[in-house]
């Protein structure tokens, strides 16, 4: 009997807020990682000025991009 891991799927659209155009991000995590991810990208929309509580869209456009590049170079 094989063990199968646990796979979490996220996936974000914004073909509302682009005006049609469409962006799709997916990530897939296995479960292991799962946490640690979570608990870093909290940390990191805290040091981007993001918050854990904002929608994106009522993100300002600075914090938006700190978000990113920080999430993007972290490892």
């Amino acid at each position: 009997m094989t063990k199968h891991s646990k796979l979490y799927v996220y996936v974000d659209e914004s073909v509302q807020d682009t005006n049609g155009q469409l962006f799709v991000v997916v990530t897939v995590i296995s479960d292991a990682a799962r946490d640690e991810l979570i608990e870093s990208l909290q940390k990191i929309e805290t040091s981007s000025g993001k918050g854990h509580h904002r929608k994106w869209m009522k993100t300002r456009e600075k914090e938006r991009i700190a978000y990113l590049e920080e999430a993007l170079t972290s490892q």
